[in-house]
């Protein structure tokens, strides 16, 4: 695919690169804490200056990031894990 991973495509197989998935859950994982913050720090400046529609979007956003937080950290969390097991199973797999 490119020199920096080890994931391939050939024929019919898919080879995933461990250490890859593990950086990309920990950059995602990060990405979403820094929004948070972010959302965090708009709704505090919402209540302060009373701006209600504001309020309530930035509320709404950050319960979306969440729940993003939430599949990240978990993803992370197993991939961690993982790396101590034996085996290691693909699920949720689309099909064409």
């Amino acid at each position: 695919m490119n020199n920096r991973t080890k994931n391939d495509l050939s024929a019919n197989t898919v080879k995933l690169d461990y250490q890859a998935l593990l950086y990309m859950a920990k950059v995602a994982t990060g990405k979403c804490l820094e929004t948070i913050g972010k959302q965090t720090d708009k709704i505090r400046s919402a209540i302060d200056l009373a701006k209600v529609t504001q309020l309530s979007l930035q509320a709404l956003w950050l319960s979306d990031e969440a729940n993003n937080l939430a599949i990240c950290a978990d993803t992370l969390a197993a991939l961690l894990g993982g790396i101590d097991r034996e085996n290691v199973e693909i699920v949720n797999h689309i099909p064409k």
